[in-house]
């Protein structure tokens, strides 16, 4: 659970720091990780993906289960390699590289 504050620093750094992809650790119903896809879409992040991780993913709101920009991945988060392929969290370049 997060609290006002969190949301804000998380709204900002969003904005200010335009991360791809973006990891989140514990998904419970997945409302952060949706509303952390609306903000990417309503920042114009074009393909930014938000990747969000649990180790159990049967309480996970059947909207957020539908939200393309949001990919859940079960599994332990103590083991990021056995939950991402390298490949899946390669960084598209950017347009003036």
């Amino acid at each position: 659970m997060k609290d006002p504050l969190d949301l804000v620093v998380v709204q900002t750094l969003l904005h200010d720091l335009k991360p791809q992809p973006i990891i989140e650790f514990g998904t419970y119903r997945g409302g952060r990780a949706h509303w952390m896809a609306d903000l990417c879409q309503a920042y114009q992040l074009n393909g930014s993906k938000v990747f969000t991780v649990d180790i159990d993913l049967t309480l996970v709101d059947p909207r957020v289960r539908s939200n393309p920009q949001v990919h859940l991945r079960q599994g332990d988060a103590n083991k990021p390699p056995t939950i991402f392929p390298p490949e899946e969290l390669q960084v598209p370049p950017s347009p003036g590289a």
